[in-house]
């Protein structure tokens, strides 16, 4: 099964450090991964909470085997939303097939006029792949 999650760009540098192949634990703050089934959703989600101000926010793609998926509970926030106890983390992880990929990006007004930044899309998204590449983090 195909799912996505947005991001903000401390989380993504973690994914990044797993070798974007595996969610990091969670916080204790912060115990269920939340996931969706729809791009659209996470892309919305990521606009609204990740790209306000000086930040920015991602939407990453991956798949898991689908008869794992069924041991989760569908919760229905827009389209379909599955979440992942913090300890169920570490199998769920072992069920990721291929990498997580970096699908859309979103700005925050502090990255140029208004929302125009949008529209390099594809371009902003390459940079910041190589800005995580190249940056070291703590």
């Amino acid at each position: 099964m195909i799912l996505y999650r947005p991001v903000g760009l401390d989380e993504l540098r973690r994914i990044f450090n797993t070798g974007m192949c595996e969610f990091p634990p969670r916080f204790p703050l912060d115990p269920i991964l939340y996931l969706t089934v729809d791009e659209n959703d996470a892309r919305q989600i990521s606009k609204a909470r990740n790209a306000q101000g000086d930040s920015a926010g991602f939407v990453i793609r991956f798949e898991v085997d689908d008869t794992f998926v069924t041991r989760f509970e569908p919760h229905h926030v827009g389209d379909k939303e599955l979440r992942v106890p913090a300890e169920d983390l570490g199998e769920f992880n072992r069920q990721i097939t291929g990498v997580i990929e970096v699908v859309a990006s979103h700005f925050g007004p502090y990255y140029g006029p208004g929302a125009g930044i949008s529209e390099f899309d594809d371009y902003v998204r390459i940079l910041f792949q190589v800005y995580l590449l190249e940056t070291p983090t703590s």
